[in-house]
Formats: C-alpha cells, structure tokens, sequence
C-alpha cells in the first residue's frame, strides 16, 4: 500500500487547489507517510509559488473521517470539454450550483472525480469525449472499480445515425467498460434521461459501490423531452442473516488461529 494518497479536489482553473493525504496502514509505509506529511507544507508553499495559485493540503489520519467531514462539500463535476456534449455543458453553464471542474486531461478528471468518491461516499461525476477521452478516463475507472468507489462517467458519443460505422472515433463502450465497471448503458430517448441517471446513482451506491458508465449520444443531448423529477438515490446496505452469523460463530468457536481478512468491497 502507498504512503499515501494525493486526491486534488480542485483543477488548476479555479485558483485553489485541495489536496488531500490519507497515511499508509503498514508499519513501513506509516512511517514514510508520517516524514511526507512533516515536508508537505513546505512542498505546498513551494509550489504555490511557482504555479500562482493557492494550494493547501489537509492530512486525514484516521480514515473513519474522510466521509462527510472534508472542506470540500459543494456538489461538483470533473470534466476535460469537448464538442461530444456541449449542449450538457450549456446546461451546467445554467447550475451555478455544481461546481464544473475543467481539468487538463480526462484521466485526472476521472480520478479526481474517485477522490470525491473517496473523500464523500457520493458518486464523484466525470464527463468526457468519445475514444481517446473515454480511453484516458479509463485507467481511474479502474481505479474506482477495484478500490469500491461510487463513480459515474459520462461519455459523449456519436450521433445514433453514426453508429456503427466507425465514425467520429466511436466505440462500443459496453464492451469497452464491461468487465470494469458495475453497470454500462446508453441513453438512447432523452425522455428516458432520468431513468437512466436515476438508476446509474443507485447502482453506484448500492451493495459494493463502484463506476458507472453512460454513453450520450450527441444528437440526443438536443433533443427536447418532458421535465421530470426524481428521488435522490438511497444506501441499502446488505447484512448477513441470523443463519449466517450463528455459522460465523461456530467456526470461530471450532477454530485455532482464525483470521478475518476485511477488505472495501
């Protein structure tokens, strides 16, 4: 396990850059992660000076608290722009409410978009282009996936009458994503928008939280379709029943050396 953990919350384009620590829980890496902790304000302050912009650095020691008890707690959205879903970027223009993050390149949208994952217990957002953004985005998909982190991407896509001929750099992302990701879909009838947006949040969340992926094609991101509202998603935690907890105990009762190894998903 690393040292440590750096999960930059905020791109270079809003001035303020957060950076947030978690300490390594081996013996080797506690130590390691304990001498970077003592130098990071000096790193930071080096650093504000070259770049100009205001960083600072939060260490979290223990892990219980990283959910919920950050500085960073404005709903906020990572993403590289591009063409593929301007007309989802018009309407964001519109939500002064959601923080748009605009970062340098789409595979450090995706994983600042695990670190507010990580950071909160919500689904960290990330909007990227078709082929080689999706490709970038890809590696802190993966991420999320094996760490349990609740993520969704957003990929825009071709155009539905371009399907399936190659064009404009398209891809078959449920094939693409599949074997990474909880759950892949794309919207096809932008009056079903919130269904699918609804169920990506619960699916994110629910049992072992992991990414989510929904491709947008582009054409039916300017398509006009009903307003309709929807519930936020809920936790449904999963928990062993009474039989298996009385076979826990007897195994526990009848071992010799028992261990338990715990893990995030």
């Amino acid at each position: 396990m690393a040292p440590a953990m750096l999960a930059p919350t905020h791109a270079l384009n809003s001035q303020r850059i957060m950076i947030y620590l978690f300490p390594g829980q081996g013996s080797q890496s506690k130590g390691m992660g304990e001498g970077l902790f003592e130098r990071f304000p000096h790193i930071t302050e080096e650093a504000s000076d070259i770049l100009g912009y205001d960083i600072q650095a939060l260490c979290l020691e223990d892990p219980d608290e990283k959910l919920g008890q950050t500085q960073y707690t404005q709903p906020a959205l990572f993403t590289v722009s591009a063409m593929s879903y301007l007309a989802a970027l018009d309407a964001f223009y519109r939500a002064p409410a959601i923080d748009l993050v605009t970062c340098r390149q789409e595979s450090g949208a995706a994983m600042m978009a695990d670190a507010y994952g990580k950071l909160t217990g919500k689904p960290g957002i990330c909007f990227v282009t078709r082929g080689p953004g999706a490709t970038n985005a890809s590696a802190g998909v993966h991420i999320a996936f094996q760490d349990s982190t609740p993520m969704i991407l957003f990929v825009g896509q071709v155009g539905r009458e371009m399907r399936d001929r190659e064009a404009f750099q398209e891809i078959d992302f449920r094939r693409m994503f599949g074997q990474m990701t909880k759950w892949v879909a794309e919207i096809d009838d932008a009056a079903r928008v919130p269904e699918y947006v609804s169920r990506a949040f619960h699916t994110a969340v629910a049992g072992r939280p992991g990414p989510v992926v929904l491709a947008l094609p582009e054409d039916m991101l300017r398509d006009r379709a009903p307003s309709v509202e929807i519930t936020a998603a809920h936790i449904n935690e999963a928990h062993p029943g009474t039989d298996a907890m009385e076979e826990l105990r007897n195994r526990l009762e009848k071992s010799r050396r028992p261990l338990i190894i715990v893990g995030g998903g």
